[in-house]
């Protein structure tokens, strides 16, 4: 696969916990696909932050008393409706975190706050390449009782390049995405 490439440029979106349902936002990135062309897009690198709804750092009010809870957040070419496993082909990178508070003291303190990246672009020598239209962040918080006491941002910035290629190998890239 020959490639092209232009200069990086990164993309950002965000999107709220829900209470234990799955919440979306998608990224249009039409303006950089075009598969008959050989136009695709390259991630190479993701980089996740989980804060509290307005932005600031994630503190116990969010967590609960006595609390245990855990999100997580993944980038993929196609719509989803929950988390998936690496095992799907659409998916770009994911990211997950787990909390704990203890309130045994009277004062609720944050005895946990675990981050585990299970996938990013940048683990590939080449990063990811994208042959969609779209890509769809998800964020889901664990189901009752365990959700966040408070919503819960989870912010992505994608680090991305347009790369050309031939219209055969971009098109066998969309097929190959499209069978998650």
């Amino acid at each position: 696969m020959a490639r092209k490439s232009s200069s990086v440029f990164y993309l950002r979106k965000y999107a709220e916990t829900n209470a234990g349902t799955a919440a979306t936002a998608n990224i249009d990135i039409s303006a950089y696909i075009d598969t008959l062309k050989g136009n695709v897009l390259r991630i190479n690198q993701v980089w996740f932050e989980w804060t509290s709804d307005d932005g600031s750092p994630i503190d116990t009010a969010d967590v609960g008393v006595d609390a245990t809870t855990s999100a997580g957040g993944q980038l993929c070419t196609e719509t989803q409706t929950a988390l998936q496993p690496l095992t799907n082909t659409s998916l770009i990178a994911k990211h997950q975190i787990y909390l704990a508070t203890d309130n045994q003291s009277g004062t609720n303190n944050l005895i946990t706050y675990h981050e585990d990246r299970s996938m990013n672009p940048a683990d590939f020598d080449d990063g990811f390449l994208v042959a969609n239209d779209n890509i769809q962040l998800l964020v889901q918080d664990s189901p009752s009782p365990h959700t966040f006491a408070n919503p819960v941002r989870c912010s992505v910035i994608l680090e991305c390049e347009q790369v050309k290629m031939s219209a055969a190998d971009a098109q066998a890239i969309l097929l190959s995405q499209a069978i998650g």
